[in-house]
Parts: structure tokens; C-alpha cells; sequence
């Protein structure tokens, strides 16, 4: 990263030098091929993008360098706005993609919606959150992700906008259709088998989801040592003297702690099942005040807190601030991460052990099919038949008798047409090549 573009320049061409004596190379551009290389201007607060100079800049004496305003790198678009929309729509496109090639089984009518939600789960929610530990979110990129994620919601469970709407169906109730089932088999007293379907976790909201994996990875960086570089950024503030010009009112931007407490600690915060402490520390990061006392928390004062010596091993001594909650591995999965896991119904899915068990049994036959049934099972018992029995038995193997006719003579039709369009194109053949007829001879 450099300040001015003279800094670039310069950086670039001694980077070039030092690959070229280490045997590398870096991709430049050089006539009419592009450069691989790319490079990235991003304005400061306050300012445009057009206020920098962007043009191509020479490596290497003939060789050139351009700039870009998206730059692809491990499968996320970093944009020079310093917003994560490019980065949102480019997951959704490639979720999509997965999402179309496995339409037939995600939209199946044959298909369990439990097979739905394993497949749902294991292929297209990891694509679509690829890199949301870091997203800077606003509510409208959310607002994308959870229109998305409903979408594909509503075509698995085989309805539309419009019947949702008509019918008044919720989000909830959609998302609580799609549940994983898990089939057993159990063998009763009398020695009968019998089956039983478990219901476990449902699908939850796409803040769910996002909330879940930040705060896994916040607490990996939080258990980073105080002297590495994210550890260092996690806390870190961008001081601005009063009197400085670059202070100007400019559209208020989302940072990722913004993010992080908008959005991720306070969906932790609605469940009702959170630790008393958790809700303590995160309450003070959210709200600045502190729940036991009532009063206000200045934000230097928050800022200052994650500085402190390690706290102890137990959660109780933690509430200070989140990052000493964040620094026990295990406390923080138990109590933030876990928590993140449950359904906007005020219910947490892991927690709810007694599940709904109900046997699985058979569709219920419809009643032509019932009287098919009774007078097979009647059929097969050894019983007298008598006149009338006998009578319907004889039209039965009549009628069954004529159908099979009926199949072989249509067979044998197909057969004959099949036949004879060969014959008029073999003669057709024949006549245009002034050959002799070989119609029929083998």
C-alpha cells in the first residue's frame, strides 16, 4: 500500500527488479495485452474517485499497469469504495448458479424436504456466505441476502410470491417447513417393525447464518497475541484533530465494528436464552450503557477496555468488555456463537431436545383403490367362491386378458410402421442413387 502515486511508481518498478534477480516475473502489460496486474486507487473520507489520477502508469521501460475499480482476490471482489456490494451480488450470482444446477432436486415434489434442506445447507449457504466473517453490511446489502435466501426458501417448499401472500404466510413459517428429518426403526414387544421420523434444526434467517460465522472468526482474532496486525485492527480508531479539514460532513460510512454491533451482537441479544454476563458486554458495545448500573458508556471508554490485561477463566469475571468473553475459546462458542444460532422465534434450535417424533405412516388409499384391495386380500384366502365371485373373477382375467392382447397388438403395429418407413427410405435411397430395390432381401 502506498500514499501517492509517485510512491506506486516506484514501489512497482523496484518490486519488478527484485522478482526478475529472484527468477519471477510479474505479469505487465506490454502493446495490446492487458496487464495482469492490477492496481487500486482508494480516495480517502470524504473524497471521489475521480479526484485521483487513474491513468496507466510504465514498468519496465515498454510495460504498463492499469487501474481497476474491482479486483477479484480468493473468490471476493474488493471494490476501491471501500463497500462489500460487489463482493454480496458476486456471491449471490455464483449461489445461483449452484442453486439452478440442483433445481430438480431442490424443487422436486418427490423430494423430502428434509433431503431439500441437507443438500440446501451443504451446497448453496456455503457458496452464498463465502467471506461474510468480514462483509461490511448495511440494511440493504442484508436486505439482498435475505430476499435471496427467501426466494430459494419458497421454491423448495413449491410456492410463489403470490400464494405466500394470499394465504399470508410468513417467513417463519416457510423457513420452519424446511426441516432436516432423520428416519429410525424401531421393534416393538410384538416383534413389529416399525419406523419413526425425528425432526431436527430448521432452516434459519440469512442473519442467522452471517452472525454465526462473523462472530466465530471476531473470536479467532480476539485469541490472536496483542502484537499481530488484525488483533491490532480490531481495536483500532482513525484519530481526526477538530479543527481538521478533512473533518466535513460527508455521508456517515457502516465500519465493520458498526457491523459487527449493529447487526451481529444485537441478533445475540434478542435470544432470550443469553448469559447474563454475555448480555452485560455486549449490551455495552451495542447500546454504550451498562445493564447492571443503567448508566451511559462513553466510546473512549470502550475503546480503552480492550486493552486491558487478560481476564480470568471464568465467564463471570468477564464482563468488562466482549474481547475477554471472545479471549476463552469455549466460553465464546457456548455463549455468543451458539447463541447466534437460533431462529428469529425466540427459539434456539440446538437447545430443543425433545423433538417431534411421529410414526411415519402410509398414505391413506383412495376408495376405488381401498375396493381394488379388499377384493384382492378376499381373493387370496382360502375361501368357496361362490356364483357371483366366480363370475366377477372370470371378468377380471377376461379384462386382463384383453389388455395384454391389446398391448401386443399395438406392439406389433409399432413395429409395422417402424417397418415400412424404413422400406420408403431405402427405395427413395435407391432411386436417387439409381440403384436396384433391396427392400426386404437381407
Amino acid at each position: 500500500m502506498f500514499e501517492t502515486r509517485e510512491d506506486l511508481v516506484a514501489g512497482t518498478n523496484i518490486i519488478y527488479d527484485l522478482l526478475v534477480r529472484l527468477g519471477l516475473m510479474m505479469h505487465v502489460g506490454r502493446g495490446d495485452k492487458a496487464s495482469k496486474t492490477e492496481s487500486m486507487f482508494i480516495p480517502g473520507y470524504g473524497h471521489e474517485y475521480e479526484s485521483g489520477d487513474t491513468s496507466r502508469y510504465s514498468v519496465d521501460g515498454d510495460g504498463f499497469i492499469d487501474f481497476c475499480k474491482v479486483f477479484p482476490y480468493l473468490g471476493s471482489k474488493i471494490s476501491c469504495d471501500g463497500t462489500d456490494d460487489a463482493d454480496i451480488n458476486h456471491r449471490i450470482v455464483q449461489a445461483s448458479k449452484m442453486f439452478g444446477c440442483l433445481r430438480k432436486t431442490l424443487c422436486g415434489k418427490r423430494i423430502k424436504i428434509g433431503t431439500k434442506y441437507i443438500m440446501y445447507n451443504a451446497y448453496v449457504l456455503p457458496i452464498l456466505t463465502f467471506g461474510s466473517e468480514f462483509w461490511r453490511l448495511t440494511t440493504k446489502s442484508l436486505g439482498k441476502l435475505e430476499s435471496y435466501h427467501r426466494k430459494n426458501v419458497r421454491a423448495m417448499a413449491g410456492l410463489t410470491t403470490f400464494q405466500t401472500w394470499k394465504e399470508r404466510i410468513s417467513a417463519f413459517e416457510l423457513e420452519e417447513k424446511c426441516k432436516a428429518t432423520y428416519g429410525s426403526t424401531k421393534i416393538g414387544d410384538d416383534g413389529k417393525v416399525t419406523m419413526e421420523e425425528h425432526f431436527g434444526p430448521c432452516l434459519r434467517s440469512m442473519r442467522s447464518y452471517v452472525a454465526e460465522r462473523a462472530l466465530r472468526w471476531l473470536g479467532h482474532v480476539a485469541r490472536m497475541p496483542s502484537d499481530k496486525l488484525p488483533r491490532r485492527m480490531l481495536s483500532a480508531w482513525v484519530y481526526q484533530a477538530k479543527d481538521s479539514s478533512a473533518r466535513k460532513r460527508v455521508a456517515k460510512q457502516t465500519t465493520y465494528g458498526g457491523t459487527v454491533a449493529r447487526y451481529h451482537f444485537k441478533y445475540v441479544l434478542m435470544n432470550p436464552s443469553v448469559h447474563p454476563d454475555v448480555r452485560e458486554a455486549l449490551t455495552r458495545e451495542v447500546e454504550h450503557r451498562s445493564i447492571k448500573t443503567g448508566k451511559k458508556i462513553s466510546l473512549a471508554t470502550l475503546k480503552a477496555n480492550k486493552f486491558y490485561d487478560r481476564a480470568s477463566a471464568t465467564i463471570d469475571a468477564c464482563d468488562e468488555n466482549w474481547v475477554h468473553i471472545a479471549e476463552h475459546r469455549d466460553a465464546w462458542r457456548e455463549f455468543v456463537v451458539k447463541a447466534a444460532k437460533f431462529h428469529y422465534n425466540y427459539r434456539d434450535p440446538d437447545e430443543q431436545v425433545e423433538y417431534k417424533i411421529r410414526p411415519a405412516t402410509p398414505e391413506k388409499p383412495s376408495a376405488e383403490q381401498q375396493r381394488a384391495n379388499d377384493w384382492d386380500e378376499w381373493l387370496l384366502t382360502e375361501q368357496p367362491l361362490d356364483e357371483e365371485a366366480t363370475r366377477k373373477l372370470a371378468r377380471k382375467d377376461e379384462a386382463e386378458k384383453k389388455e395384454k392382447a391389446q398391448r401386443e397388438h399395438d406392439r406389433e403395429q409399432k413395429r409395422i410402421t417402424k417397418k415400412r418407413k424404413q422400406d420408403a427410405h431405402a427405395r427413395s435411397t435407391c432411386t436417387l442413387l439409381h440403384l436396384p430395390t433391396l427392400t426386404g432381401q437381407t
